[in-house]
């Protein structure tokens, strides 16, 4: 027959046991959540190719409604590039730095071959 002492130390063997098992199934459970968090959002290329081609295209607009010869008064072009910078940074507080890059870097390029001299003066 056991003695209490035998009974306490299987039971506290027992216990180590199951905490232990306990903490590694926590760990795993951590460091899968995220991955499982990730992939079940994420987008097909599809979608993100349309994404990117519509903040390309947003851009171009905007660039061309800055064109070198059209009448637009100083206050109109402050408009202009305050909602460009406005639309950068809407997308990127919501983490889609790629896709502001890409308007940006549009809206830049057009802005080039439409009007240098502005472009030139955004650069400084």
């Amino acid at each position: 027959m056991k003695t209490l002492s035998d009974r306490l130390y299987g039971l506290k063997k027992y216990y180590s046991i199951n905490r232990l098992y306990c903490i590694i199934l926590l760990a795993v459970s951590m460091a899968i959540t995220p991955w499982l968090l990730c992939s079940c959002g994420g987008r097909s290329a599809a979608e993100t190719g349309q994404e990117t081609e519509m903040a390309r295209e947003l851009g171009r607009e905007q660039a061309l409604r800055l064109r070198f010869g059209i009448e637009t008064d100083t206050t109109e072009i402050e408009k202009i590039l305050i909602d460009v910078r406005v639309r950068e940074q809407s997308l990127r507080s919501r983490g889609e730095d790629r896709l502001a890059d890409c308007y940006v870097e549009s809206f830049l390029t057009t802005l080039d071959s439409v009007n240098p001299p502005l472009r030139s003066l955004l650069q400084e």
